[in-house]
């Protein structure tokens, strides 16, 4: 006979999932059945070959970059004449380039990824203190391989330019560049304008960064990476005891705080019925800060508090 013990949680800033968890007996097998072994692998070997941003990895951008925008403190920026007044910024969102006409033969993904990416985030990490970080390889209409970086952290557009034209006048990669115009001060980075990702900062970035190639080139190797700070904060873990009265009672607040809920169904069997297999919730900004979430309003700000290193100052502002 099964008992409900727990109900397993995946917490990210937009989504909770709630999974209950049974006790069957101490005979009950709990692996993977060989169907599902299979299944798994198959999906492995998909991935590998078609090499484009899969819906696994989708849903795992769409958590990170939460991750990402929800930590990220309101910071001011540079003045402005016009309006008088600080700019206000959360995410800077930069693309660091090649052109066609610098290269002598084209730039495989590998080599991008090992001499270029690689070497310019160490730098980045170090002289700039960017922790929390998502990158993407992409090409250009003409094929031509560039960088996309999204993070909460301040780069001034001179030292960003001048530090990826070093890596790539280091590389040989500007020296047509600097036979015809006599400089290796190349227009190599883009700053995003702020106001724009102000708007709706979330939706924007997981937009950019879940885009495939409409051409279908394949990019060798992966598409896409963020700092470890995001990967540990991704995918929250929490068990919430039927036994403990505390888990018990934050559980029963969870379904009455957060309004907008979804049961999550297996597909109808041939009679059209289906099973419940848990739910998903929806939270918005301020229902992390309900007191009667208890747990799981704890460990997702102890998680936006890592994020911010350790800083808790002004209060939280999710929005």
């Amino acid at each position: 006979m099964k008992q409900l013990i727990a109900y397993n949680l995946t917490l990210n800033p937009t989504i909770i999932t709630a999974f209950p968890e049974y006790y069957y007996g101490d005979d009950a097998y709990t692996g993977r059945s060989s169907a599902k072994i299979e299944s798994d692998n198959n999906n492995l070997s998909k991935k590998r070959q078609s090499n484009i941003v899969s819906p696994k990895s989708r849903r795992r951008i769409n958590n990170v970059t939460n991750w990402l925008v929800y930590a990220a403190r309101k910071k001011k920026g540079l003045f402005s004449s016009r309006t008088g007044e600080y700019h206000r910024w959360k995410c800077n969102f930069i693309t660091l380039t090649l052109r066609a006409e610098w290269l002598t033969e084209k730039m495989n993904a590998v080599d991008f990824k090992r001499e270029l990416v690689n070497t310019w985030l160490t730098y980045a990490r170090e002289y700039f203190n960017i922790n929390n970080y998502i990158w993407k390889i992409e090409r250009t209409k003409k094929g031509i391989l560039h960088l996309h970086v999204a993070s909460d952290t301040y780069i001034p557009w001179r030292d960003l330019r001048n530090s990826w034209n070093r890596i790539l006048d280091r590389k040989g990669l500007l020296d047509e560049y600097k036979r015809t115009h006599g400089h290796s001060d190349a227009n190599s980075t883009d700053v995003h304008a702020q106001k724009k990702l102000m708007r709706n900062m979330a939706a924007y970035l997981c937009k950019e960064f879940q885009k495939n190639d409409p051409d279908g080139r394949l990019i060798e190797g992966r598409l896409w990476g963020c700092s470890y700070s995001l990967s540990r904060a991704c995918n929250q873990k929490l068990s919430l005891v039927i036994g403990d009265d505390k888990d018990r009672n934050t559980m029963s607040w969870l379904d009455r705080v957060i309004k907008n809920q979804l049961e999550i169904e297996t597909k109808p069997d041939i009679f059209g019925k289906t099973i419940v297999l848990g739910k998903c919730y929806f939270p918005q900004p301020k229902d992390w800060l309900n007191d009667k979430l208890g747990a799981i309003r704890q460990t997702f700000l102890d998680t936006v508090q890592y994020l911010r290193g350790g800083i808790i100052q002004p209060e939280f502002e999710f929005n």
